[in-house]
């Protein structure tokens, strides 16, 4: 047992008991007399009674070295809790009795103390939560925590839980957020902030649904914070509860209008519903609050890119690389927006820079592949590809584009080799079928091309084109009543210039 004495010099010392009281009633007045002859010496009086000085007399007088005192009192027979509960029910009375009639000015010394160690830990913890507070709003949130740990250990509270919380969310540790913000509560039921948090920190793990109760739970009893119904927006929003989300951002806009979180976050829900218009609308206004505020800057380029104004969605992810200039996916949607542009020169500099910032991500490196492909250079293309299946063999996206683009070069007998290897994996793709069918005509295998084509008819029916081109294949092998017949369906199908094949090939 460790009991902490509020003598600096006496802190933390463990007393254990022997069951000879007559020695323990000695080793006592040793104590009592130690106190007194070392807390009121001279030394005490000019160096101060957590000297090194008063420690060694203590020490000397008892005979002990400090490490040792807790050795004084030992009862091997009791348990860590027993001796603690007897020493403070049995002999820390007798030993204070015993110091108040010895040498009362210890006592003196023992309040004033107290109360100096009280007055000290309460400027600490002052201090310690101003610095908490202040390193968490400049991001610096390990500091913040370890400063809220500090204030933690002086006094406990639900706003110093709740403090920590919040550090712990911007950090990104959701969960230990969670377990501060519970506490907070078992301190007061009612602690709305507290409860807000819980919400946001629940939202930023996914768990919607709950994040909803928690963030309701917190409106019922702080109905103006804004906040809570910006989050409370985004849950619903994530729960594809539209109209809630609206009413939920438009209750914490009117609140609070001046919050460019709000303004955004309805902005993304239109954005999701596919109301880029409206959508726009509240992305300007929060760029009115803050014109840096880079989330609604890609929004509304992204909106503008939807709506098919790629000038200004060019501008716009511009504007917004001048703010985050080192993030590969704003690099790579402007690079999409500049290939619907027709600029396909800068459409690849941006998806290699997007790849050159992240080459995790294959994507940026088959969108360059892609583009060389559209603008016919196959070659280079072709080696793209191949340098993205050598990091990633069964990426079948990637085997199936290659594939595309060596049939665009001519290139059939390699471009069925990556057709085949998907199609024994994918079945249900009418599209792979159309291409090997192709690729087979191309090599005059007319009757793997009819049974490709009939494959992927009976995927999907109502594709003039197949029609018309297994029809080509009958052709080819002299069976014209069932050519006809594709090309009729072709026809029904409103397959313009069908009737030229019909003219020439099905006369009756």
């Amino acid at each position: 047992m460790r009991v902490s004495f509020i003598c600096p010099f006496i802190l933390l010392i463990s007393f254990f008991f022997l069951e000879n009281i007559s020695a323990q009633e000695k080793e006592l007045d040793l104590l009592v007399d130690a106190m007194c002859v070392c807390i009121t010496s001279d030394t005490a009086a000019e160096d101060g009674p957590d000297s090194q000085e008063v420690e060694d007399c203590f020490e000397g007088v008892m005979g002990e070295e400090m490490d040792k005192i807790d050795e004084m009192f030992a009862d091997s027979s009791k348990t860590t809790e027993e001796n603690e509960k007897y020493f403070q029910s049995d002999i820390l009375p007798l030993m204070m009795s015993k110091l108040a009639g010895t040498c009362p000015q210890v006592i003196t010394y023992f309040m004033q103390a107290a109360q100096q160690n009280a007055n000290e830990q309460a400027d600490s913890l002052k201090s310690n939560v101003e610095l908490g507070i202040n390193y968490s709003e400049a991001g610096k949130y390990n500091a913040a925590i370890e400063e809220f740990d500090k204030a933690l250990s002086i006094e406990e509270s639900k706003e110093l839980y709740n403090y920590r919380g919040v550090a712990k969310v911007k950090k990104g540790d959701y969960y230990s957020a969670l377990s501060d913000f519970d506490r907070a509560l078992e301190f007061d039921p009612e602690f709305s902030q507290a409860l807000a948090n819980i919400g946001f920190a629940k939202l930023q793990i996914g768990d919607f649904n709950n994040a909803i109760i928690d963030l309701k739970s917190a409106l019922e009893l702080d109905s103006v914070n804004a906040k809570a119904y910006n989050n409370l927006g985004l849950a619903y929003l994530y729960t594809e509860q539209y109209v809630l989300a609206e009413e939920a951002f438009n209750t914490s806009i009117d609140l609070d209008s001046t919050s460019a979180d709000a303004w955004n976050n309805r902005g993304y829900g239109y954005t999701v519903q596919g109301l880029f218009e409206k959508s726009i609308s509240d992305y300007r206004e929060a760029l009115s609050i803050d014109s840096s505020y880079i989330i609604s800057i890609n929004n509304l380029a992204f909106s503008f890119e939807n709506l098919e104004y790629y000038e200004k969605a060019v501008n716009f992810y511009t504007k917004s690389l001048e703010y985050d200039g080192n993030n590969p996916n704003i690099y790579n949607r402007r690079a999409l927006v500049y290939h619907e542009l027709g600029d396909q020169d800068k459409a690849i500099t941006d998806f290699k820079k997007a790849f050159e910032l992240d080459s995790t991500e294959l994507t940026y490196l088959t969108n360059v592949a892609y583009i060389y492909g559209f603008i016919e250079n196959y070659s280079k293309a072709i080696s793209i590809y191949d340098e993205i299946l050598a990091q990633n063999p069964d990426n079948f996206d990637v085997i199936y584009q290659k594939a595309i683009a060596e049939y665009d070069s001519g290139d059939y007998k390699n471009a069925i080799v990556g057709f085949s290897e998907i199609l024994n994996i994918e079945k249900t793709n009418a599209e792979l079928y159309d291409y090997r069918a192709r690729t087979r005509f191309k090599l005059k295998e007319y009757e793997g091309a009819i049974e490709d084509y009939t494959k992927s008819i009976e995927i999907y029916n109502a594709d003039p084109v197949i029609f018309k081109e297994r029809g080509e294949s009958y052709l080819e092998l002299n069976d014209k009543e069932k050519a006809c017949s594709d090309f009729n369906k072709a026809k029904a199908l409103d397959f313009e210039g069908i009737e030229d094949l019909i003219s020439e090939n099905c006369r009756n």
